[in-house]
């Protein structure tokens, strides 16, 4: 066991342990994984350490390099907790989570150097001045010139959603992992088909039962696309999940009811391209007019739904 991270505004540790030791904890305490068991909560983790590290970074910048600069730390880890120092709070995160975008900037946890631990209750007699109060940041900085200024800007490599080598396919791939990660970290319980679903790519729990999600992601403001055949806007179990990626900004994420398409609007609008050889499609606009529009499906304003 490891710990990766303090919060020293509410003394939480943010602990890394191993499948075992997790398995070991998982019988020793109550750990709030919102109802998920210790092998479910181990396959999740590994279906998401190994798509992270296989789809989402790249040769220019390396996972493990990655995982050094935020932690100091050469191997993913397994399963993250997050710890009450007295151990009367734990709960299972995931492994970015001291560095996350939804803090907005405003994380309470620090960058220490990496504390191994025989157990947790080690915690009790672990000083955070002992592993130092060092400034942390998510993503190490590049330079880059603006054009027109000639001004020199700092921007985090990861936020760069133009960049030739993050192809569609891997933004897909992002887009997807992403979506669940960000339902997970609310207590979300999703299931993926083992198969593709007629454009489904996942299933979750709602307050009144199970919900149906495509995703899709969009670089800047564009038109998003969803086939007629595989978006039933008639179902009202179905919902598009948008994530719109600004290059310098943390994705933003829209959950949009199929019922959207079901009502007037110059944001929602359906095609039918009759005599071409296009298929009829659902239509996103997604432009700086119609962001207002957009906000009341923001994620934060449709946890209701779960």
């Amino acid at each position: 066991m490891r710990v990766l991270s303090y919060d020293p505004q509410d003394d939480f540790f943010f602990v890394d342990v191993t499948w075992d030791e997790y398995r070991r904890l998982a019988a020793e305490y109550e750990i709030d994984t919102k109802g998920a068991d210790a092998e479910e909560v181990i396959e999740i983790q590994k279906d998401y350490r190994r798509d992270m590290a296989e789809e989402v970074f790249n040769a220019s910048y390396p996972f493990q390099q990655y995982l050094r600069d935020l932690y100091g730390i050469d191997d993913m880890p397994e399963v993250c907790l997050v710890v009450k120092r007295d151990l009367s709070d734990l709960w299972v995160d995931q492994y970015d989570h001291p560095f996350h975008h939804l803090w907005n900037g405003e994380s309470p946890w620090i960058k220490i150097k990496p504390a191994p631990i025989g157990a947790l209750t080690d915690l009790a007699g672990l000083r955070p001045a002992a592993v130092g109060e060092e400034p942390n940041s998510a993503a190490p900085e590049y330079e880059e010139r603006g054009e027109e200024s000639g001004m020199e800007k700092k921007t985090t490599y990861n936020v760069q959603w133009a960049r030739d080598e993050l192809t569609s396919q891997a933004l897909g791939k992002f887009c997807e992992y992403y979506a669940k990660m960000a339902l997970l970290s609310y207590g979300v319980r999703i299931y993926t088909p083992e198969i593709d679903d007629h454009g489904i790519d996942f299933v979750a729990e709602g307050r009144k039962g199970f919900l149906k999600f495509q995703v899709k992601g969009v670089r800047g403001l564009s038109q998003v696309f969803m086939e007629k055949e595989k978006f039933d806007v008639e179902d009202d179990a179905m919902f598009l999940i948008l994530i719109l990626l600004v290059d310098g900004e943390e994705p933003d994420m829209y959950v949009i009811p199929a019922s959207a398409w079901r009502r007037e609007s110059t944001v929602f609008v359906s095609h039918d391209y009759p005599g071409k050889k296009s298929k009829p499609d659902h239509t996103v606009n997604v432009s700086k007019k119609n962001l207002p529009e957009l906000e009341q499906y923001r994620l934060e304003n449709m946890l209701s739904i779960f």
